[in-house]
C-alpha cells in the first residue's frame, strides 16, 4: 500500500486496543443486518467505509499478534514497546533469523523500533517477521491480506513459494536459503511440461507442502518464466 494512502488517512483514528478486530466485525455486521443496507447506494457505502471503519495499522497488528503469541497477562494498553522489543529480539536470536534479507548496518533494536512505529510495511518485512517469530503460513497470510491489503503468497514468485513451504512446515530461514540456491541451480535445459504446469499453477497448495513436489513445481516455474 502506498505511503500516500496513509498520509491522506487520519491514523489517529486507528483502533489501538486489543479488541479492534472484534469491534470492526461488530460494526460491519450491524450495518449488514440493518433494514436500510439493501437500499444503500455507493455514496452511503463509501461514507461507512471511510468514516466508520478504522484501518489496521501495521504496528498495531504486530503488537497485538505478539501480545497473543507471548500470552502477556498485563493489560494490552499498558504494555510498553520495550517488552515487544525484547520479545522480537529474543525470538529472532532463538530462531537464528536475520533482521534484513540484504546487508545492512542498522542495529537490530533500531529495526525493531521502526517496525513498532510503522503504519505500513513491505512484504519483505512480513516475511522477516514470519521467520523470526516462527509464524505458520496462515498467520503470514493474515499480515499480507489484512494489514498490507495485498494478495496472499504469490505462487508464481519462486521465493514466495519457498517461503510458504517453510512457513507451512515450520522450517527456518536457513532452509529457505538452501532452497533458493537449489532453484538457482535448476538447469535451463529441463523438460517443459505444459499440461503438468497448467495443473500445478492452478493447484499450488497440492504441490508446495512436500519437498519433492515443491522442487518439481519450482523447476517448471523456472522453465516457464525464462
Amino acid at each position: 500500500m502506498s505511503d500516500q494512502y496513509f498520509e491522506d488517512f487520519d491514523c489517529t483514528r486507528s483502533i489501538r486496543d486489543f479488541e479492534f478486530t472484534k469491534r470492526a466485525v461488530y460494526e460491519m455486521n450491524r450495518v449488514l443486518d440493518s433494514e436500510s443496507f439493501q437500499n444503500m447506494d455507493a455514496e452511503e457505502i463509501f461514507h461507512y467505509l471511510s468514516e466508520k471503519m478504522a484501518i489496521v495499522v501495521f504496528s498495531d497488528f504486530l503488537k497485538r499478534y505478539i501480545y497473543e503469541l507471548a500470552e502477556i497477562e498485563e493489560p494490552f494498553r499498558e504494555v510498553s514497546d520495550a517488552v515487544y522489543i525484547d520479545i522480537i529480539r529474543n525470538a529472532f536470536r532463538e530462531n537464528h533469523m536475520v533482521f534484513s534479507f540484504e546487508p545492512t548496518s542498522a542495529k537490530p533494536t533500531a529495526i525493531i523500533k521502526r517496525w513498532l512505529k510503522q503504519a505500513a510495511a513491505t512484504r519483505e518485512t512480513v516475511f522477516l517477521l514470519g521467520f523470526g517469530l516462527r509464524m505458520p503460513d496462515t498467520d503470514v497470510g493474515d499480515f499480507l491480506q489484512k494489514v498490507l491489503l495485498e494478495e496472499t503468497f504469490d505462487f508464481e514468485n519462486y521465493k514466495e513459494c519457498i517461503f510458504w513451504h517453510c512457513f507451512h512446515n515450520d522450517l527456518p530461514y536457513a532452509r529457505a536459503k538452501e532452497y533458493i540456491q537449489q532453484y538457482e541451480r535448476i538447469p535451463e535445459t529441463g523438460e517443459v511440461r505444459e499440461s503438468l504446469w497448467e495443473f500445478m499453477r492452478a493447484n499450488p497448495n497440492m504441490y508446495l507442502p512436500g519437498e519433492e513436489q515443491m522442487l518439481l513445481y519450482l523447476e517448471q516455474l523456472k522453465l516457464h518464466t525464462m
